[in-house]
């Protein structure tokens, strides 16, 4: 698109800045990587493909090593990609704690939380792929306008209440992904292979992480922002619930593959 490059070249330019006054000698901690749009013929308009999923999916893809690689600029110390085990993925208003990537990667790493996969369906049995933490709202976005100190309720960390008990979590072992967490890298995309149409899911992130099996985090809390006013919060409830909708065909004994197929229903 018009003007895309000059965006791409000052975008790289200040990553390498960040790496120049951040990183040593031997690496940087700053990366960029960029996918050229893709024409979507049922939206109707240029776009990454699969927007956030398909960002993810094309990550673990070059972080384990599948080859070619969809990112058309990928700067940064491209050496130690090999050896990255977990990512951890936020939202752009996502603010995670000072100690809490360390607390994710203990817990995930944690020999019991392992995901082991059955031999024959290729199925999570045990352990988590992903884990999600707890989510808050951020105090300051809290008080932005009388719509969010109408509707925000509780905001900031409280260590005594809310960190006790989860439904899902205690009766069934798993919890639900909101797609703020942290996951292994070759297990999650392992849990999806195959099962993910195209084009077909706007809530993904329950989608996986009933796959992967999520486990929930409730000692690590990542705070976001609330919707600052009505027609925000409208059209994120419209996309969710939207969302939502494309998920009932699993609930049919066969559902659609990655590759247009019907195949069992393994949920």
């Amino acid at each position: 698109m018009p003007g895309d490059e000059d965006l791409i070249e000052q975008a790289i330019a200040g990553i390498q800045a960040l790496n120049e006054k951040y990183g040593t000698d031997s690496a940087g901690p700053f990366y960029l990587f960029h996918r050229e749009r893709q024409w979507n013929p049922a939206e109707e308009l240029w776009m990454g493909w699969e927007r956030k999923r398909g960002k993810l999916a094309d990550l673990n893809k070059l972080l384990m090593g599948d080859v070619p690689t969809y990112f058309s600029v990928q700067e940064g110390n491209l050496e130690i990609l090999p050896q990255i085990k977990y990512v951890i993925t936020l939202d752009a208003d996502t603010v995670l704690p000072l100690g809490g990537a360390r607390r994710l990667v203990a817990t995930l790493a944690h020999p019991l939380n392992r995901a082991e996969f059955d031999p024959e369906s290729d199925k999570v049995v045990s352990g988590y792929t992903v884990l999600q933490p707890r989510l808050d709202i951020w105090p300051t976005s809290a008080n932005r306008s009388v719509f969010t100190r109408v509707f925000a309720g509780d905001t900031g960390l409280d260590l005594y209440t809310r960190a006790v008990s989860d439904v899902y979590q205690d009766l069934f072992g798993e919890g639900s992904y909101a797609g703020k967490g942290i996951y292994d890298v070759a297990a999650f995309e392992r849990s999806l292979a195959g099962r993910v149409p195209q084009n077909a899911l706007l809530s993904h992130d329950l989608f996986e992480g009933i796959h992967g099996r999520a486990g929930l985090c409730t000692d690590v809390t990542l705070f976001e922002d609330y919707p600052s006013h009505y027609l925000a919060y409208a059209l994120r409830q419209h996309r969710w619930i939207r969302g939502d909708w494309q998920l009932l065909p699993w609930l049919l004994p066969k559902v659609p593959s990655a590759d247009g197929t019907k195949i069992p229903n393994d949920l």
